[in-house]
Order: structure tokens, then C-alpha cells, then sequence
């Protein structure tokens, strides 16, 4: 997320085309003659991760949250946008959490600190 559109900038190793996960509508795939090929290594996520870490900081400061969010049929402010965001966000992690427990994956490891998994009640 930046200030304005103007500002954005592409993490410098993004796959392109890797936006696209294809679909069956034209708009979910990738541009005609994209062939979107490869993946990420651990130390190039990292290196995103540290990144935006960097960044974080300075990139929230310049953020206008008390503007318009910059949809006209969404009448809210930026602030609002990204909060309904992060609820958004945790409504569907909770959905993915819960397809996973009916079919029987109780844990997992997490990534960052590698805790073995806890049993879900």
C-alpha cells in the first residue's frame, strides 16, 4: 500500500505474472505471452520479510489515512479500508483454519520460530 499509485514499488524479485493464480475468467490470468515460471526460495522471502520491515515505518507515516480511501463507491477513509481489511483478512484465515481441522490437520509447525504444533480442541 502506498500514499497514491504513483508510489508504488514492485518488490524488486516478484515473479511476473505470479499475481495471477489463473482462473476461468480472462481477467484471472496473466497478460497473453506471460508464462509465469518458478518460485520464491526461503532466503528470498526472507529478504522481502527484512525489507519491509525497513520500510514499514516510514511508508505508514506517509500514508494519508484521514483521505478519501480512493474508491468512490467505498465512502470511507483510508484508515477504515485497511482496518476492514484486516478483519476481512482474519474472516477468510478462519475459514481456512476450519477446512482444515474437518479434514483432519490438528497443527502445524510454525515457520518463524519452529513450535511444535498444538493440538486444536
Amino acid at each position: 500500500m502506498g500514499a497514491n499509485p504513483e508510489s508504488y514499488v514492485s518488490f524488486k524479485n516478484a515473479i511476473t505474472g505470479a499475481e495471477s493464480l489463473g482462473g476461468t475468467q480472462d481477467w484471472e490470468n496473466p497478460e497473453k505471452g506471460v508464462l509465469v515460471e518458478g518460485f520464491h526460495k526461503k532466503e528470498e522471502l526472507f529478504s522481502f520479510i527484512d525489507e519491509v520491515e525497513k520500510n514499514l515505518q516510514q511508508c505508514i507515516e506517509a500514508l494519508p489515512l484521514e483521505e478519501n480511501s480512493g474508491f468512490e463507491w467505498y465512502p470511507y477513509s483510508r484508515l477504515q479500508l485497511l482496518i476492514d481489511n484486516i478483519c476481512h483478512t482474519q474472516h477468510h484465515t478462519a475459514q481456512i483454519i476450519e477446512r482444515m481441522k474437518a479434514k483432519g490437520i490438528t497443527g502445524f509447525s510454525w515457520w518463524i520460530d519452529q513450535n511444535p504444533p498444538q493440538a486444536w480442541g
